[in-house]
This record gives C-alpha cells, sequence and structure tokens, in this order.
C-alpha cells in the first residue's frame, strides 16, 4: 500500500492479528472474548502510523425463534505513536428468525469516544439499525438501513462541527463455495447533515466565509468485495477489495 503526505509517496505495511474464544454455557447461550490488534506502519511518514487494540467480551442467548447478542467493546487507539483515543461500546441485537430462509435483525449501540488530543472531538454516538436477510440456496441477500447520532460533550465553538446525524442504506450478497469459502460484496449509501456551522473555519474576513456559509453535509459511497478462503479448521485467508468516495459541499472533505 502507499500513503501520499505532502507530496511525498511512502510505502507501508498493514497487519491485523484476531484471537476469539467461545465457551457454551448452555444448549442454547454461550459468552465468547475476543482480543484484536492492528497496525498500519510507514517506512519514512512515522507521523502517520497508526495502531488499535480491540477487546470484546459478549453474551449470546437463543429463545425459539429470538436469538440476542450483548457485546461489550472496548478500543485503543494510537496515531503517530501517541495515544489518540479511547472508545467503550455497549452493542445489543435481536434476531428473529421467521423461517428457514427469512430473517429480521434490529441492533443498537452505544458508544463513549475520549479524544486524548483535542476535547472537542469527545463523543457520545448512539445507532439504531434494521435488517432483513434473505436465504436461497448457497446465497445469502440482506438490505438494511441504520440511523445514528454524535453528540459532543460539550457543546462549544471548537467542538459543535462535530455532531451530526447520519443515515444509511445497504445491501449486501454472500455466496458460499462448497465448503473451503465464501464470496461477498456490499453497497452502502450513506449521507451525513452537521448540527451547526464550522465557526472555527469560517474567517469573516477571508473567502472562507463564502465558502463555509452552509451547514457541512456529506455523502459516503462505500463498496466492499470480500473472498475468503478455508485451508483447515485453524486457518483461514481472507482477502478485500474496498473502494469508497465521499462527496461534501465542503470540499476537502471530497474525495476518491
Amino acid at each position: 500500500m502507499k500513503a501520499k503526505y505532502q507530496n511525498v509517496l511512502d510505502l507501508g505495511q498493514k497487519l491485523n492479528a484476531n484471537l476469539i474464544y467461545q465457551k457454551p454455557l448452555t444448549k442454547l447461550s454461550s459468552y465468547s472474548l475476543s482480543a484484536g490488534y492492528g497496525t498500519t506502519r510507514y517506512q519514512d511518514l512515522s507521523d502517520l502510523n497508526k495502531s488499535n487494540l480491540d477487546l470484546v467480551i459478549g453474551y449470546q442467548h437463543q429463545v425459539e425463534q429470538l436469538n440476542y447478542k450483548l457485546n461489550g467493546f472496548y478500543q485503543k487507539f494510537w496515531f503517530g505513536g501517541d495515544s489518540y483515543h479511547d472508545v467503550l461500546a455497549l452493542i445489543a441485537s435481536l434476531d428473529w428468525k421467521q423461517d428457514n430462509q427469512q430473517t429480521y435483525t434490529l441492533n443498537s449501540s452505544y458508544a463513549q469516544i475520549d479524544n486524548k488530543q483535542n476535547n472537542a472531538q469527545d463523543i457520545n454516538n448512539f445507532s439504531l439499525g434494521l435488517s432483513y436477510k434473505y436465504r436461497l440456496d448457497q446465497h445469502l441477500f440482506s438490505v438494511g438501513l441504520t440511523h445514528a447520532q454524535d453528540k459532543v460533550d460539550t457543546l462549544t465553538n471548537a467542538s459543535q462541527k462535530y455532531q451530526r446525524k447520519m443515515n444509511a442504506f445497504q445491501l449486501s450478497w454472500l455466496m458460499l463455495i462448497s465448503d473451503w469459502g465464501r464470496v461477498s460484496a456490499s453497497y452502502q449509501k450513506q449521507k451525513a447533515n452537521h448540527d451547526y456551522l464550522d465557526v472555527t473555519t469560517r474567517n469573516p474576513a477571508s473567502l472562507s466565509a463564502l465558502l463555509f456559509s452552509q451547514i457541512r453535509e456529506d455523502d459516503t459511497d462505500n463498496i466492499k468485495v470480500n473472498f475468503d478462503y478455508t485451508f483447515n479448521k485453524s486457518w483461514q485467508w481472507q482477502t478485500q477489495l474496498k473502494l469508497v468516495t465521499k462527496d461534501s459541499n465542503h470540499f476537502f472533505y471530497s474525495y476518491d
């Protein structure tokens, strides 16, 4: 992979590892523990290095056609070698299996983000989603809607630009290939509307007063294609192709 920074190209390496332990409690319930670590490092631009440590504890229980899950999540994130933010989250989901082909899922989450570099970016996030899955032979199709809100801890001129509401629509498809692998593809469209003007960027005495006279709005398209190959019970190869495009009425937030 390559990173571009101040018109300089640099080579980078990316590594991810994840360990999961799951233990049944009864025939219908279980708990799980997982730990994951990811890092991206660049040869010269070390100030762009980033790493994350993710810890998850989960519980699930099934009652007839209903299956509910509850997960506690913690993340420690480093950027440029310094501690950047800590995340604490509670994630819940409820699955209703109508029959062998159709499943409805309701999920919700609440997260607290403690930014170690900038208190203005201390955020409370809430999300609510609904999805529908349909299975046909070796294929699984799904469609989903999600609403989320970012609320800053303390509303100030510096923090108000981070407060926003988001709505997303997603389509996905997965195909099992015999008993050794699977292919999947997904598309997500997200629209984010910020609640307030960015008064820290909008300088009344300069051209920015005209350029940033509107409250920020972003449209993001996210396309993913995945291929998973299972060598044996212990080893699996995962490959992902991802394309993200973003269009914003504040031009420097737009990218391909």
